[in-house]
């Protein structure tokens, strides 16, 4: 190799050299004592030779070292290595004005005859922008664990094999038990108590992205799973961000408290209210009419007597518009009978009332299974909705029906009236100045249930709510 870097020159071999001068890599080759023998004008550049050519001289006297001395020991050291190593390989910081250039060096030895190093090719590749690039992403790694590990939540990833891969985030000091230290562990093993943990992972696994809640001890989280795919699009695992909303989900508990303390206050109040004007107002003026009777006997002028006539049927309808007003506020028939026989006995009323307006009914009778407050609430609901229908609907027929099964109760109130346009959002609804059908949803979920409304101009009402069945079977008869 010595005797070929020697015969080998610009002057007898212009277009290898033009080669090698074209490549984007410094070449070099020197002896093993450390003479430079050959360099393009990559390497040339690179040595700050200021025009002079490389070969004869030594490494380490090149003007780009601040310590020869120091660059002269390394030398040696890489030498030996050579000897025993095919290959070698390190970064080399080279200084540049203000800032250092980066080349990455592959040292190749060759040996003469009998085993010896003879000489090494270097191929230097500058490699500062990738350290560049390198250093930025570090940055922005730091930038992100900082961020993720600042942020109430919890970044995880678990691969296609169920390994704990990820796992950051400020929440995670809220998990003080095993999951705390999650890393490597399968997630069988970290969440054996919480088969639904396990079945979310899979679920996204298979594809699927969505969201959905998770209590841990005495934390709520929201969590969001996705799956994670490689170039190829193939699944590779599952990445999820876990929310702590403890402080939230305990907030709206206590308002959802509020709400069923309130509307509990509404009813005994309704209760109260419709006793005193049973006991009070009514009593009254039922003791008025008795006294009228007395007065009848004595009359002589059939002017007055018709004029007592006339005072006693006023009496007679304000004692009909108060017990109807009372049953308003406290249905009679709701506590003795039931649900079902309190919605026949509304409707018959109201019937009595429209009766322009034909009301069917398939009620399920609930035997007076239901707990008071579920009555109580559905019959509201029902109230509101007839309500509207004498309001706004402008119907001529209504059907109502009322289906109990071992865990779901459905109520379902349907007009053939106007309909209307539904909101985007239930507060547009109240603002519009339909506080009853705002009351209605607000009693639904105060139940754990769902109130659906479909409708569309010209198109009627349906009224429909779902609630879960507080107690198991029918009670038998």
């Amino acid at each position: 190799m010595l005797r070929l870097a020697g015969q080998i020159t610009r002057e007898n071999n212009p277009e290898l050299f033009a080669v090698l001068d074209q490549l984007n890599l410094s070449i070099v080759i020197f002896s093993a004592s450390g003479v430079l023998l050959y360099g393009n004008q990559q390497a040339n550049q690179l040595a700050n030779m200021g025009g002079k050519e490389l070969p004869g001289t030594l490494i380490w006297d090149l003007p780009i070292w601040n310590d020869p001395q120091k660059t002269k020991k390394n030398f040696f050291r890489f030498i030996k290595i050579l000897e025993r190593e095919k290959s070698f390989s390190f970064e080399l910081k080279i200084p540049d004005g203000k800032n250092n250039r980066v080349i990455h060096f592959e040292l190749t030895p060759f040996f003469n005859t009998v085993g010896e190093l003879e000489s090494v090719i270097a191929q230097g590749q500058d490699v500062t922008a990738y350290h560049h690039v390198e250093d930025q992403l570090k940055a922005q790694k730091q930038l992100l664990s900082v961020t993720v590990d600042s942020a109430p939540l919890v970044l995880f990833v678990v691969d296609r094999n169920g390994i704990v891969r990820l796992s950051a985030g400020k929440a995670r000091q809220l998990l003080k038990d095993r999951r705390l230290h999650s890393l490597g562990k399968h997630i069988k093993d970290i969440y054996a108590d919480h088969p639904e943990v396990i079945q979310n992972i899979a679920r996204a696994m298979s594809g699927e992205q969505f969201g959905t809640q998770l209590r841990l001890m005495d934390l709520v989280f929201e969590v969001s799973y996705a799956p994670l795919y490689d170039e190829n699009g193939e699944i590779i695992g599952v990445v999820g961000v876990a929310t702590d909303m403890t402080s939230q989900a305990q907030i709206e508990a206590e308002l959802e408290e509020t709400q069923h303390r309130l509307i509990q206050a509404s009813e005994t109040e309704r209760l109260r209210l419709a006793q005193d004007l049973h006991d009070g107002p009514l009593q009254e003026i039922i003791a008025i009419t008795y006294q009228l009777q007395t007065l009848e006997a004595g009359l002589t002028h059939t002017q007055d007597y018709e004029t007592l006539k006339n005072v006693q049927d006023a009496l007679q309808d304000a004692v009909r518009s108060v017990r109807i007003f009372c049953s308003e506020l406290r249905p009679p028939t709701l506590a003795p009978f039931g649900l079902e026989k309190a919605i026949r006995s509304y409707a018959e009323q109201y019937q009595k009332m429209h009766p322009e307006t034909l009301i069917l009914m398939d009620l399920d009778s609930d035997k007076q299974s239901l707990p008071e407050m579920t009555r109580l609430t559905l019959f509201r609901i029902f109230q509101e909705a007839m309500n509207n229908v004498w309001r706004h609907a402008e119907a001529t027929l209504v059907r109502v029906r009322l289906s109990l099964t071992d865990t779901n109760i459905t109520l379902e109130i349907k007009d053939n009236g106007k309909g209307f346009v539904i909101p985007s959002r239930w507060v547009t609804m109240a603002r519009q100045g339909h506080l009853g059908l705002v009351g209605a949803m607000e009693r639904a979920q105060g139940l754990g249930g769902n109130l659906h409304i479909t409708t569309n101009p010209g198109e009627g009402v349906t009224l429909q709510v779902s609630v879960k069945r507080p107690e198991g079977k029918l009670k038998e008869e």
